[in-house]
């Protein structure tokens, strides 16, 4: 993604770290993102500080109610 945004990936690992940059864990630790628009576009607007966090991870639609068999 760095590549991509030609920005120094040690940004990304600094606001990775700091909470900024939310993502879901890897069991390989690596950090994977989806190479979007929008990714793109709320990684730009974090980097320009107009947004102060930005949520990479999959969310799961909430179940409400019972559920019957």
């Amino acid at each position: 993604m760095a590549e991509r945004m030609a920005i120094p990936a040690k940004w990304l690992h600094v606001q990775i770290r700091a909470g900024r940059i939310l993502l879901d864990p890897q069991p390989s630790g690596a950090y994977l993102f989806d190479d979007t628009p929008e990714v793109i576009a709320s990684l730009h607007a974090l980097r320009e500080r107009t947004v102060e966090q930005v949520d990479l991870r999959a969310h799961l639609p909430a179940q409400e109610g019972h559920q019957h068999g």
